[in-house]
Parts: C-alpha cells; sequence; structure tokens
C-alpha cells in the first residue's frame, strides 16, 4: 500500500514508499493517517493498495530504523524537493512519527471531540523544507485512564497526535500479585519465603509480600525475570527491556529478613539488583523495573546495578520528605533509566464529585525530573475532556520539553480554539477552574461562557466548541446537586446525562459508571455502559436550551477583579490593610505599590522551629511569566525585604509554597493584586490538611495543649470543631466524605491510627 501526493516533488504524482512487508499493519495505518489529513489539509493524495510500486528516490519513504541515536523515537527529512524519508526507531513508532510530522506542518490537536483539530492549507511546496527529530525530554511516556476497560481509544489517539508516545513499553505496577498467584505452590511449601508481620508468619494470599532477601524468593525472581523477558524477544519486541520486579501493594513487609538489618527499600531493592544481574547476562538491553513508592521510596544502603530502571511515585504515595529531594536523591544514582510516576483527577473512594476540573499542570516535577535526567514518564489520570484534556494539553507540551513557554501555548490554544473569546476562556479554565470550587465557580463558569459565546456567534466551529464547554458545565452542576452516597437517583441521573454527551469526550462515562459501581455494590447495582455514544446523544441546541436553566449568579455591572487565596476568590472591594499572616508565628506584610510602580514586602519566617520547611514565594505577571522567586528557610529569623516591580496597568500574582516537614508538607496559596491597590486577608496561609480517610478507624484527638482545629468536608463543605483534649469521630460528622481538611499547621494531635496527612498543593 503506497500513497501518492500530487505536485509534490519533480514527479506529477509522488509516492509515500512503504517499509518491508512485515511492517504492513504499522506502515498501513501510518499511511492512513497522513493520507486523510493531507487530503484535509488540501492535497490531492490517493491510496494505491500494490506492494509493487517504487519509485526510488521520490515521494514520501516510511522505513523502520532502530539504529537511530539513543531515546530518539523518529526522524522526518526532506532531500532535496524530491522526497521526504520518515524513519522510526520500531514499527509501532510510525504513527508516532506521523502525527509528528503533521503537527511540524501546523496541525493541532486541541481536544479529542470532533471540531477540535486546526487543520492548516497546505500546497505541495510546504513538503520540500522539513526537519523534525522526534526525541522527547521523556521519551517513555503514558498517560492512562483509569477504572476505564474499553480506555477510549479515540483519547488515547489524541494524546499521540499531541506527541505522547513511548520508545517501548515500560512494564510497571504491582507485579507481586502475578507473581505470587503462579508461583503460589512455591511459597506455600516454603514458610520461610512468607513474612513475619507483628511476630507472626503471614499464611499465604496473593497480595502479600515475600522476603525479598531470601535466596530462595531471589532464584524463583531472577527465573520468572528471565522467562518473561525470553517471551518479548521471542515476539521480536525490539529493545530496551523492562521486566517488573515490584512488589504488591501496600505494606506488609518482613520484619525479620533473611539479610539481617536490612530497611524495606533495601528489601526491594536488594532483590531487584540481583534480578538486574541476571538479565543483563541474558540481554545487554534489559532492565530490572520497578517503583520507589511508600515504604520502599529511599535509596538502599548499597550501590544499584545501572540496569535498575526505577520510577518514583510522587503526590498520594509518597511519604519520603519532599520530592524534589527525593527526585534529586535518585537522579544522582547513575542508573540508566530514571521514571515519574504521579496522579490526576483519579478520585478518592467514596468520593462523589469527580472529573472536576482538573489540578494544576505539573510544571515543576517534569523540570525537575528533566533537570536531574529522568526518561519516563507516567501518569495515572481520567480520560475526560472537560476534567483533564486541558491538563493533558499542556502536558504533552512539557514532556517534549520542560522548559517551554508555557504562557505562548496557553495563549496559541485559546487564540486557535476560541477566537475572539480567547480571554474568557482562559480566564475560566485558568482562574474559575483553578481549584474549581463548588456553586460560587459554576456560577463565574456560566457568566464566562456567556460572554464567550455572545462574542462568537458568527463562527459555527467556535459556537460548537463553547457548546462542549456548556456540556460539561450542566455536568458539573448535576454533580454538585448530589447530595452524597447515599443520593441513588441521583447519582444515577448523572450518569444518563453523561451518556447522553458522550460523542463531545468532555465527561468519560465508563470511568463514572465504574466508580459509582464500586461505592455502591453494597446496596444497589450500577451498569456499565457498553461504549462511547450508545445512548441518544444531545444535539448543541438541545445542550444551550439545558445551558440556560443553570443560575448564573448576580453578574456585577464590570467585570469584577478578583483576589484569589487558595480555593476562595474575593472582589477587590473587599481588600483592607495589607498584611498577610502565616500560621505558627510566621509573617509576611505587603505595602501599597509605590510611585515607581513596585511592592515592597518585608518577610520573616519564626516560630515553626526547627524542621526542614521552607517557604517559597513566587511572583508572576498576569500572562504567566515569573518576575521573581525566592525561597526562605523557616528557620531563618532575620526579615527579609524585597522590592517586587509591578507591570503598569497590569496585575501580580504570588504564590507562596511551603514544603518539607516531616510529613511530606505541602501547602500553596495564590494572591491576585492590582496595580494601585493594597491587600488585607486574614489568614489566607491556614495550612489545609488532606487527611486520608481510608484508615481502619476514623477518630482523632488533638493533644490538650493544641489550640481548637477546624475540619471541614471536602466534598460537602461540612464543618465541625475540634477542641484540644477532645476527640472527633469523622464517621460521625463526615459521613460519605472522601477527604476532609483540618485547619491549624501547627497544632499537633494524635489518633488511635497511623492516618496519612496531606497537605493542599497545587504546583
Amino acid at each position: 500500500m503506497v500513497l501518492l501526493i500530487s505536485g509534490f516533488g519533480s514527479c506529477a504524482k509522488q509516492v509515500i514508499e512503504t517499509a518491508p512487508a512485515s511492517s504492513m499493519a504499522s506502515n498501513g495505518q501510518a499511511i492512513s493517517i497522513l493520507s486523510e489529513a493531507l487530503t484535509s489539509a488540501g492535497l490531492e493524495v490517493e491510496v494505491v493498495r500494490s506492494d509493487e510500486l517504487r519509485v526510488a528516490g521520490k515521494g514520501l519513504v516510511l522505513a523502520v530504523d532502530a539504529s537511530l541515536p539513543p531515546n530518539v523515537a523518529y526522524q522526518v527529512s526532506s532531500r532535496g524537493g524530491n522526497s521526504i524519508v520518515v524513519k522510526a526507531r520500531n514499527e509501532s513508532l510510525l504513527a508516532d512519527a506521523a502525527y509528528g510530522l503533521l503537527r511540524e506542518l501546523g496541525f493541532k490537536y486541541l481536544h479529542p471531540a470532533p471540531g477540535w483539530s486546526i487543520v492548516p492549507k497546505l500546497s505541495s511546496q510546504d513538503l520540500n523544507a522539513i526537519n523534525l527529530t522526534g526525541s522527547n525530554a521523556f521519551p517513555y511516556a503514558k498517560i492512562f485512564s483509569s477504572r476505564s476497560i474499553n480506555g477510549l481509544p479515540a483519547y488515547g489517539e489524541w494524546l499521540q497526535q499531541n506527541g505522547v508516545y513511548s520508545i517501548t513499553n515500560v512494564q510497571l505496577g504491582h507485579y507481586g500479585v502475578t507473581f505470587n498467584k503462579r508461583y503460589r505452590d512455591q511459597i506455600e511449601s516454603n514458610p520461610e519465603w512468607r513474612p513475619i508481620v507483628n511476630g507472626q508468619r503471614i499464611k499465604y494470599n496473593k497480595k502479600m509480600k515475600l522476603d525479598y532477601t531470601h535466596p530462595g524468593v531471589i532464584q524463583l525472581m531472577k527465573s520468572d525475570a528471565e522467562k518473561n523477558l525470553r517471551k518479548l524477544i521471542a515476539a521480536d519486541v525490539p529493545p530496551p527491556y523492562f521486566i517488573s520486579v515490584e512488589p504488591t501493594d501496600r505494606g506488609g513487609f518482613t520484619e525479620r529478613p533473611y539479610r539481617k538489618g536490612s530497611s524495606v527499600s533495601d528489601q526491594v531493592f536488594f532483590a531487584a539488583n540481583e534480578v538486574a544481574k541476571h538479565l543483563s547476562s541474558v540481554h545487554p538491553e534489559a532492565n530490572a523495573s520497578l517503583l520507589a513508592y511508600t515504604h520502599h521510596s529511599d535509596l538502599p544502603s548499597f550501590p544499584l546495578e545501572p540496569n535498575v530502571a526505577v520510577t518514583v511515585v510522587t503526590g498520594w504515595f509518597q511519604y519520603t520528605g519532599s520530592t524534589e529531594n527525593l527526585l534529586q536523591q535518585w537522579g544522582r544514582s547513575s542508573l540508566d533509566y530514571l521514571g515519574l510516576r504521579t496522579y490526576s483527577g483519579v478520585p478518592k473512594a467514596k468520593e462523589v464529585r469527580v472529573q472536576f476540573p482538573a489540578p494544576a499542570t505539573p510544571v515543576d516535577l517534569l523540570q525537575t525530573g528533566a533537570k536531574y535526567g529522568y526518561q519516563l514518564y507516567r501518569e495515572q489520570s481520567v480520560y475526560s475532556g472537560g476534567a483533564m484534556g486541558y491538563r493533558h494539553y499542556l502536558t504533552a507540551k512539557l514532556l517534549a520539553e520542560p522548559n517551554a513557554d508555557l504562557n505562548a501555548v496557553k495563549e496559541e490554544y485559546f487564540r486557535l480554539a476560541f477566537g475572539p473569546a480567547a480571554a474568557k476562556m482562559r480566564e475560566l479554565y485558568d482562574v474559575v477552574w483553578y481549584g474549581f470550587n463548588g456553586k460560587q465557580d459554576l456560577q463565574l463558569s456560566v457568566q464566562l461562557i456567556n460572554e464567550a459565546d455572545a462574542l462568537t456567534r458568527n463562527d459555527p466551529a467556535i459556537q460548537k466548541r463553547i457548546a462542549d464547554v456548556m456540556a460539561y458545565v450542566i455536568y458539573l452542576d448535576r454533580a454538585l446537586g448530589i447530595s452524597g452516597s447515599a443520593d441513588v437517583a441521583g447519582i444515577e441521573s448523572l450518569l444518563a446525562y453523561a451518556s447522553s454527551i458522550d460523542d463531545r469526550m468532555m465527561v468519560n462515562t465508563e470511568h463514572l459508571a465504574r466508580h459509582f459501581r464500586n461505592m455502591l455494590r453494597k446496596t444497589h447495582a450500577i451498569s456499565i455502559p457498553k461504549g462511547p455514544g450508545l445512548s441518544p446523544q444531545l444535539d448543541d441546541r438541545a445542550v444551550r436550551n439545558l445551558f440556560a436553566t443553570l443560575d448564573p449568579g448576580t453578574a456585577p455591572a464590570a467585570a469584577p477583579k478578583m483576589a484569589t487565596v487558595g480555593k476562595a476568590k474575593f472582589p477587590d472591594e473587599r481588600l483592607g490593610e495589607p498584611m498577610l499572616s502565616l500560621r505558627g508565628g510566621s509573617e509576611f506584610g505587603l505595602q501599597d505599590i509605590d510611585s515607581d510602580g513596585f511592592i515592597n514586602t518585608q518577610i520573616t519566617t519564626t516560630g515553626l522551629g526547627k524542621s526542614d520547611l521552607f517557604i517559597a514565594l513566587d511572583f508572576f505577571t498576569d500572562s504567566g511569566e515569573l518576575v521573581r522567586s525566592e525561597k526562605i528557610s523557616t528557620n531563618n529569623k532575620q526579615a527579609k525585604t524585597l522590592r517586587i516591580p509591578v507591570p503598569r496597568g497590569g496585575t501580580l500574582r504570588l504564590k507562596c509554597h511551603a514544603r518539607g516537614g516531616r510529613y511530606a508538607l505541602k501547602i500553596t496559596e495564590e494572591v491576585r493584586f492590582w496595580e494601585g491597590q493594597s491587600l488585607r486577608l486574614s489568614k489566607p496561609f491556614s495550612g489545609l490538611v488532606y487527611l486520608d480517610l481510608d484508615a481502619k478507624r476514623k477518630v482523632i484527638k488533638p493533644s490538650p495543649n493544641a489550640a481548637n482545629l477546624t475540619a471541614v468536608g471536602r466534598t460537602t463543605g461540612r464543618e465541625a470543631s475540634i477542641t484540644g483534649g477532645r476527640s472527633l469521630d469523622l464517621n460521625q460528622v463526615f459521613e460519605g466524605e472522601s477527604i476532609i481538611a483540618i485547619s491549624g499547621l501547627n497544632s499537633s494531635f494524635v489518633s488511635p491510627d497511623r492516618l496519612r496527612l496531606f497537605f493542599d498543593y497545587a504546583p
């Protein structure tokens, strides 16, 4: 199968020439991608089904070239105006190379739904000067959707269109369950392989840990890893190879390892090291792959083999100090492959308001990872275009170039997608949906969309995109109306509506149904849709009619200037004296902007005691340009004065990050202020603590000398006071909540459980 392009090169029609016949399936996909796209761009294209047709040195040649430089997925280059050579490292990357060429030619893929792609107008001359190398900073990248069996292939293809690719499959995940099930007989007949927990030898179960320092366990792991490796080699899967040796999830490691004195990290990485040595004797590009995760996040006490491929898990499941410090430590380990794994938009078990607007793009994480040489990236997320699409689009750009001008990317995105309504829609995505705050932000969303809609009445393509966004905001409104996990009627109504907008790719109905089915499995049966688009779909007119019923709130006479503190937004008339106070005695003041357009800021950080906590202050212009970044240790008792320029007629944003601490303390609050204004907010930096309610017992008790704490349910907003020395039963107050927040940074409390604490963090 070949492709002819009219007018390209010196011939009337030129040939896209396929690689060898063994690659025909991959070549066919790449040719189909190019054929459809180039036709839509105005070129005359003809697909000819003939393996005999060849025009040497002419047209566009697709080929597999395993000799490409390390971490280069593909290369595309024009040769003398007569041919374009597309080389991919392996067959599976030919489609990625095709999309890379199309992006180079000006194609943009803004959202996975129809109508969101930007197609340039091309002539054959545009093909004469192509020179492209597919060499992402993270060439082993994957963003995948949890709880989605069908997987929404259109969404996955959209990520591929935007340049998210992996040179080869990297085996990750908790392989230990598969291992335990496969070798159950051996594990049961060798009790010394099983762990001792709380002084007792554990009976076999598929989720158990093993003694990963025991010679018998290690020998079996070597044998199993070699079998898995040889299967890949026999299937002609191209190297490098990543063979998982990750244990089962959670805790339960042995208290008395065969290799005495071994920490949990030592146990896990000792076995990985031995397997890595063995795999390298089988194939020089074979790696033992595992996570730096929860109890085994730290580096072991011994050097690791270079072919131990480690992916550091960040965020939810990280208990070892600050992420940046952990990434730096692993970055110095001289391993061949290091990776990042993060989570975005993944709901807690009993959360009823899911697929809400996403957290911020992981700029800091990717930039830090690139700085220390990380190459692998895994993001467990949700294929929900409304909640995650914009974030995933930006993440794709950062995976290619972590230091890309993100503000320029955003400006282009909103200009292409929404034209004259770009500013309104950017405010919606970047301000209102940044830390979406329920009904108030829903009303602001309705206002902004109505204003954007009025600006684009004469552009049908933009009107279609705005209708898609309207459909998502209707979903948010209905999700906010669910009273809790017992509101089965509300949940079923939400699922019915989600099914009716499947084709817009704004909500992942399958993921939503599986989430609620797991939540209600003991009391109610939730059916899982067979696939997207099977229910009757609402057209744009129906969506607009529903959207018109939403409450826009009271729209002010003029668009207000907003001060944003964390997830709370305040109109500027509520701003007063210039003082911000940080809990625990640390504070800084923002003085009036002086006549020269500067802010004089004095910062002191005292009262937090000795800790590794530090305060990071980032000052940004309204367009996202970083003006100044400062880090102040909490042990610094000296006042620090900053003089920060503010753009004339513009605004300046201050982001305050508190990081470090025993419980992986992470706080972010944001303040917006304007030229000629001062700012006063009583306690904007209260330090929200996320308390994971998956703990077995949900009773907390502040120590007697602790200040009173206030607990707030993240989902329902219910509040409860916790007095020092008294207990609070979270089951009684926060039934159905997935997460609560406890205000009070320095207040200490004890618990009968080992509860996990997370401080609100938005990079």
